[in-house]
């Protein structure tokens, strides 16, 4: 799994003490109704979990984006995406992992099988 659920407080006191850099600067800014660039983050899972603990992870992770690159709740989007156990090492590790480990800023502790 690339995300493991952490509780919504747990999440916010770890970021706390996160640096609110800004990579972007704001003359670069892709709308003037944000005042930084939208993000979009897209977390796959295996599949199995109910829609109310998707809505519970999506929080959570919009929230640790929000207060760790200073983005506003309207500029932030999460997308969850189910993978059947037996077919992620085909979709998941092998395209997304393995293939832009150069991207990867929290890489995972195993290796499929």
């Amino acid at each position: 799994m690339l995300f493991s659920f952490i509780g919504v407080s747990l999440l916010r006191e770890v970021l706390a003490g996160l640096d609110t850099r800004h990579d972007t600067p704001p003359s670069q800014t892709s709308s003037p109704i944000f005042s930084h660039s939208p993000p979009h983050v897209i977390i796959k899972l295996y599949a199995g979990r109910s829609e109310a603990q998707k809505h519970q992870i999506a929080e959570a992770v919009a929230q640790a984006v929000m207060a760790s690159a200073g983005s506003s709740e309207a500029a932030v989007s999460v997308s969850i995406e189910d993978v059947d156990p037996e077919h992620w090492n085909e979709k998941v590790f092998e395209p997304d992992i393995r293939a832009r480990a150069e991207t990867l800023y929290k890489k995972p502790g195993y290796e499929p099988k």
